[in-house]
């Protein structure tokens, strides 16, 4: 497993890569929490039941589940009009994700190179989703190609850890052409989350 090592309150890849200019939530006193190294300066919203997200139907939910389950959360439509605990959620690639999600890629597809014995390099993102747990899973899809252009689609797992703790690079693998129910390392199923139906 590869990780990201934090220094301070900066984060830098393996590699010693310049700092991640991710935001970074931490805790102040008072366990007031703002996001700060290039986020605002907001406070991060408290949950409020009242919110104006819907509850997800049951035909909904069950079209939910089914991309969650055969993706293993890496391929899931914007269900964000709806609420559920655990989500998995879709995220638009704008300039804030694509500079987040870069770096792991690039670090996913060079650990990926090492163990294969390869020579991918890194083009463009395609997908990218992510489910909140202790910190959040990010599911990154993206493309490489190796050194005869041949384009191929990868799929990496980074684990954005809370607090002072590492980030973590769970996997990257070749994309699966069916991935339902095929476990990653150790056995571990990816993308599982609490279904509503």
């Amino acid at each position: 497993m590869a990780s990201l090592c934090t220094e301070g309150r900066e984060s830098r890849l393996e590699n010693q890569s310049p700092p991640d200019k991710r935001p970074r939530i931490e805790s102040g006193d008072g366990c007031n929490k703002s996001v700060c190294e290039g986020g605002s300066d907001d406070k991060i919203p408290e949950y409020d039941d009242d919110d104006d997200d819907m509850e997800m139907p049951e035909d909904v939910c069950k079209e939910y589940a089914r991309q969650v389950e055969e993706s293993e959360g890496f391929e899931v439509d914007d269900f964000s009009q709806y609420s559920m605990f655990n989500m998995v959620t879709r995220l638009e690639i704008n300039d804030y994700f694509r500079n987040l999600a870069t770096p792991f890629a690039e670090l996913a597809i060079k650990q990926f190179n090492e163990k294969e014995n390869t020579n991918f390099v890194f083009v463009r993102l395609l997908i990218l989703t992510s489910m909140v747990v202790r910190g959040v899973d990010l599911y990154i899809t993206f493309e490489a190609k190796d050194a005869d252009g041949q384009i191929k689609t990868f799929q990496a797992l980074v684990l954005l850890a809370p607090g002072k703790e590492e980030d973590e690079l769970k996997f990257c693998r070749l994309k699966p052409s069916h991935t339902k129910n095929q476990g990653t390392t150790e056995n571990e199923q990816v993308g599982k989350a609490s279904l509503c139906c």
